[in-house]
């Protein structure tokens, strides 16, 4: 019942809070995806998801799937790089904002380490704009910032913010 398949879509619906999103994540129909979850629910017999009107949250036995989730498809991806692909080695430069560094690196890093440990990762942390010219230049290979004027990139990732008084 923990195929591979329904804990990535247990992630994913995790981390969007959203049905529609997940189905993108995992290539699925949204139809899929909540069939999905409706079975492994059914099969543990406890709902491991809260459903708003505009969004999913875990519950409590779904916070502890989660977590083992990661960590199986981690494990899996590990493994499957560790007997398939070939020894990638060399070193990457990223230029990343201090903020992003400490919240979304770690678990980037982590898993990037474990699938391709002779590759050598270098962080330099400065602001977005102090990025720019160093990625024009080579000094580093890839920036994860906010948006950059002169600079065109990929959008890799959503992070919702807020304000606290």
């Amino acid at each position: 019942m923990l195929d591979h398949d329904v804990l990535a879509t247990v992630v994913a619906v995790a981390e969007t809070g959203n049905m529609t999103r997940a189905a993108e994540a995992v290539n699925r129909s949204q139809s899929a995806v909540s069939m999905q979850i409706k079975s492994l629910e059914d099969a543990i017999g406890r709902p491991l998801f809260v459903r708003k009107p505009r969004s999913i949250v875990l519950t409590r036995e779904g916070e502890v799937l989660l977590g083992f989730a990661r960590r199986m498809l981690a494990l899996r991806d590990e493994a499957w790089a560790a007997v398939v692909r070939p020894e990638v080695t060399g070193k990457v430069v990223i230029g990343v904002p201090d903020d992003y560094a400490s919240s979304l690196l770690p678990s980037v890093l982590k898993k990037f380490s474990a699938t391709y440990p002779k590759v050598e990762i270098q962080v330099i942390g400065l602001p977005s704009s102090a990025l720019a010219p160093l990625l024009k230049d080579g000094t580093v290979d890839l920036v994860c910032g906010t948006r950059i004027k002169g600079l065109s990139g990929d959008f890799i990732r959503h992070e919702p913010m807020a304000w606290a008084a």
